[in-house]
């Protein structure tokens, strides 16, 4: 509808039976003054280019910006040209949503939405119309409980971070059952209430374990290894780690909510926070939630949810 213009990684808390490594020493501030806020986008409200909470963003190879209007239930894309396209509504049938939270775009232009209440992901074409829904609410394999975010892997697979159920679920673009991680007793990956994912271009998983708050990476394919990067004193510790994003230099960024900051956690061994109230210069944040940055690691996208807009960065 056309509106108007406008491995296995942990990074966090290390457990007490985890050996020691010695804390990195923070990075010079000047790391930080690389950012720059270029945009703005949004304000609250329920009207086409107006947000109320949002959470979700992503941005496809043309450069439109998809953004998860969560409490007005609804998806909005934001063209660079500035058109503003807005699809769903509050409901349980298809096409409709109850908070939807997260969002994702293959290189077809197919949307896919986390619906989060109504525990399902929702298939859209290029235009928003619904086109597949997976999943339906339980705890069983298969089932959703509280979706929260989603990412596409090479193969255009989707990873579910189902948030109750304390695990990732992967499916065909089709709606198939693939694959389940954690949620089950004795699983080599434990998560508890997985809020963000992400899948770097070497297949990758990057996962926020929110209440572990620490970001787990996980091959998939392969055994899982352990290593430790965040300690204390290193700058890296996360409250709520919520949002995350890779580029495809393996750098992953993720938006921490209760601390209103954003970390970047990069491939090199390198942490810092990347983005703080503390440099913004008069434009707080407030719960950032979604992040998504472009493969280049230039352009990146932040909800900053509870002042109901999505800012603009650019990595110089």
């Amino acid at each position: 509808m056309r509106g108007s213009r406008f491995d296995y990684l942990e990074v966090g808390d290390v457990p007490p039976s985890t050996s020691a490594v010695p804390p990195r020493e923070a990075p010079p501030p000047q790391q930080e003054n690389r950012l720059r806020v270029k945009e703005i986008i949004g304000e609250h409200g329920d009207r086409l280019g107006q947000f109320n909470a949002p959470w979700g963003v992503a941005v496809d190879r043309a450069g439109a910006l998809y953004v998860a209007d969560t409490y007005n239930h609804r998806v909005q894309k934001i063209t660079p040209q500035g058109d503003v396209y807005g699809f769903g509504g509050k409901g349980d049938e298809p096409g409709r949503f109850l908070f939807p939270q997260g969002i994702a775009v293959d290189g077809m232009g197919s949307i896919y939405v986390t619906d989060r209440s109504n525990c399902a992901v929702q298939r859209f074409d290029a235009t928003g119309r619904f086109m597949l829904g997976i999943g339906r609410k339980g705890s069983p394999i298969s089932c959703l409980n509280d979706p929260t975010d989603l990412a596409l892997d090479g193969f255009n697979n989707l990873w579910i971070a189902d948030a109750m159920n304390c695990r990732l679920q992967q499916f065909s673009a089709m709606g198939r059952f693939l694959k389940c991680l954690g949620g089950t007793k004795g699983s080599p990956v434990q998560f508890s209430r997985p809020l963000g994912v992400a899948c770097g271009s070497d297949g990758m998983l990057y996962v926020t374990d929110t209440l572990n708050r620490r970001v787990v990476r996980v091959n998939p394919n392969r055994g899982v290894s352990l290593k430790t990067l965040g300690q204390e004193g290193s700058g890296v510790e996360m409250e709520e780690p919520c949002g995350v994003a890779v580029d495809a230099s393996g750098n992953v960024y993720v938006s921490d909510a209760q601390s209103n900051r954003v970390l970047r956690l990069g491939r090199n061994g390198q942490s810092f926070a990347l983005l703080e109230n503390s440099t913004m210069r008069g434009q707080a944040l407030n719960e950032p939630r979604g992040v998504a940055v472009t493969p280049d690691g230039v352009h990146m996208y932040v909800v900053d949810s509870l002042s109901h807009r999505v800012l603009h960065l650019v990595l110089e």
